[in-house]
């Protein structure tokens, strides 16, 4: 579900590795926006959006995988969360943090 890292530091400086770790929800980047849609079945799905058209919405969702939306079907729809979980500064000693910043910063 996450990003493919391979020449991550072609596109993006150490800030944004660091802003993306410490708090994901802060700018999700584009591709990896998550969506909740609760259906007129009262059923929630959830996932990242993939496409979308006047008619369908699809999502890839991480229990189901791919899963198409009538938004006809549709009755409240919300941005969701970062997949990035945002207690992972919290896990991660000063050091490891660094250490991993510059490690996606070689990834060119």
């Amino acid at each position: 579900m996450g990003p493919v890292l391979t020449g991550i530091a072609a596109k993006q400086n150490r800030e944004h590795f660091l802003e993306s770790i410490v708090n994901p929800n802060a700018k999700i980047t584009p591709g990896f926006d998550s969506v909740v849609v609760v259906l007129k079945s009262g059923q929630a799905v959830a996932g990242i959006l993939k496409s979308e058209t006047p008619e369908i919405l699809t999502l890839n969702s991480p229990e189901d995988g791919i899963v198409k939306v009538k938004k006809a079907d549709i009755v409240k729809r919300e941005k969701g969360l970062s997949g990035m979980p945002a207690e992972l500064a919290n896990v991660l000693s000063k050091r490891d943090l660094r250490d991993l910043i510059e490690f996606l910063s070689t990834l060119k």
